[in-house]
């Protein structure tokens, strides 16, 4: 369980903390925005800067960034690659309709209301797209969005009323067959080496890392992001 050559980066790799008390098991990719392809052409949107075009005033969809965590993410990496500025220009220039609802943002995409999404529920989106709904929904990654994650971690309570069973537990979730099990059924993909992809289209190339958002390095940040978030928007 604990070997280097099990675990993508070596075992030590899914620790978030700088104390080693927060493990993360899985690892995946931003997905970016979310673009209508019928509103948005080819090749109209290859970098955050993109979004600032006339064009796409008041046509941005994003789930309030004063309280929610995805959006929190992709304007934290946005804003430590083009500076602060950013948030202002895209918050507030831009006109974005902003909600705290993020189911209502994504029919709000599925139906043509709005062509680009930032922070919307990807799998609300699915299950419109599985009922044949908003099928030209996709999702697409800019340079500026591009983050690794984990969004599956387990730890250890202090003091524990049964200590023992939770060991158990946790060195059998980080077997292969239950790393297999949780990426197929939470369609996200495992650190360890081997398990199928349980979402292909997040996987954190071979040999590519990047920055690792949820990680407590960067808590600090993500933070600011917020802070930021609700001083822009009254």
């Amino acid at each position: 369980m604990r070997g280097d050559a099990a675990w993508r980066g070596g075992f030590d790799a899914g620790f978030l903390d700088r104390d080693k008390l927060t493990y993360a098991f899985a690892l995946t990719r931003s997905l970016g925005i979310f673009v209508n392809a019928e509103l948005v052409k080819p090749g109209e949107l290859a970098s955050v800067k993109d979004l600032l075009a006339p064009k796409w005033k008041g046509k941005i969809a994003i789930s309030d960034p004063r309280v929610i965590g995805s959006t929190f993410w992709p304007l934290t990496v946005a804003r430590l690659k083009l500076g602060e500025g950013i948030m202002k220009r895209l918050l507030i220039d831009q006109e974005p309709v902003l909600s705290r609802d993020r189911n209502q943002l994504s029919e709000f995409m599925v139906r043509g209301r709005y062509p680009i999404g930032i922070g919307l529920n990807v799998l609300a989106i699915q299950d419109f797209q599985a009922h044949g709904v908003g099928r030209s929904v996709k999702t697409l990654l800019l340079p500026e969005l591009d983050y690794q994650s984990s969004g599956s971690t387990v730890w250890l309570l202090n003091r524990a009323p049964h200590p023992n069973a939770a060991r158990v537990f946790i060195n059998w979730l980080l077997t292969k067959p239950a790393q297999a099990a949780w990426a197929k059924e939470l369609q996200t993909n495992s650190r360890f080496a081997g398990v199928e992809p349980g979402n292909p289209d997040a996987v954190v190339p071979p040999g590519v890392t990047l920055t690792q958002i949820d990680s407590e390095e960067l808590l600090g940040e993500v933070i600011r992001t917020q802070e930021l978030a609700r001083h822009l928007v009254k």
